[in-house]
C-alpha cells in the first residue's frame, strides 16, 4: 500500500504484474492511486504494506527502488540511496555529468554520446542542470535514470492536455525505454492517451 501527496492518493488491496518491454497505462482519476503507485515504486513516498516479487523472488521495497526511477528526478532528487547526497537540494551538476556518472561506474553498457542520441537531447541543453531545460526535463530525467542502470520508469500523473502537448517527446522517450527492455508505468485518466504513445501498451484500471 502506498500513500502520496497533500491531496491523499492511496492505493491498497490491489495486485499488479508488470513485464519488461511494455508501457503500462494506470487508468484512473487523480486520487484513485495511480500517482501513489508511481511514487511508491520509486521510493518517493512511504511504503506501508504488501509483498513485492521480481522474477518470482520476494524482494523488499529497497531492492525495488534500486532499479526504479521517477521521471522528473535527477540523481540529487533520488530519495533512497541517493548517489550524490542524502537530502534533496538544488545542485549544480549538469545532465551530462549525471549521465557520465553512470557510464563511468559501468552501470550501463553504452557511452555518453550514444545515450545522448538515444534520448535526443541537444548539445546545448545537456550542458545545463535539469532544472533549466523546461519540458525537456522529462526526457533528460529518463536519460539520467537509464544511464544509471534503472529498469523501471514511472511517470508522474499527467492530465490529457499535458500529454497531448508533449506527445512527440513522450512517445520517443517511452519507446526508447521499451526497446531497451524496460518497464514504463504511466498514471493517466484516458487510455487513448497511452495508445498514442506506444503500440506496446497494456491498461490497468483502478
Amino acid at each position: 500500500m502506498f500513500r502520496y501527496g497533500v491531496v491523499q492518493d492511496c492505493l491498497q488491496k490491489r495486485n499488479f504484474e508488470f513485464s519488461v518491454g511494455n508501457l503500462y497505462g494506470i487508468i484512473g482519476e487523480f486520487g484513485e492511486g495511480g500517482a501513489a503507485l508511481s511514487c511508491g515504486i520509486t521510493g518517493n513516498t512511504e511504503f506501508y504494506e504488501g509483498k513485492i516479487y521480481i522474477d518470482g523472488i520476494e524482494k523488499d521495497i529497497g531492492e525495488l527502488v534500486d532499479i526504479s526511477w521517477y521521471i522528473g528526478n535527477d540523481l540529487y532528487k533520488y530519495r533512497i540511496n541517493s548517489l550524490f547526497c542524502n537530502r534533496i537540494r538544488i545542485n549544480k551538476k549538469t545532465i551530462k555529468e549525471q549521465i557520465e556518472y553512470g557510464v563511468r561506474c559501468q552501470l550501463i553498457d553504452k557511452d555518453f554520446l550514444t545515450i545522448q542520441k538515444m534520448f535526443n537531447i541537444s548539445s546545448e541543453r545537456i550542458e545545463r542542470n535539469i532544472n533549466y531545460v523546461g519540458f525537456e526535463r522529462w526526457k533528460a530525467s529518463a536519460a539520467i535514470g537509464y544511464a544509471n542502470g534503472k529498469r523501471i520508469f514511472c511517470y508522474p500523473w499527467m492530465n490529457s492536455s499535458d500529454i497531448e502537448y508533449l506527445r512527440e517527446q513522450l512517445s520517443q522517450t517511452v519507446n526508447v525505454l521499451i526497446d531497451e527492455g524496460c518497464v514504463v508505468i504511466f498514471p493517466i485518466t484516458k487510455e487513448e492517451n497511452i495508445k498514442k504513445l506506444s503500440d506496446k501498451n497494456c491498461m490497468i484500471y483502478l
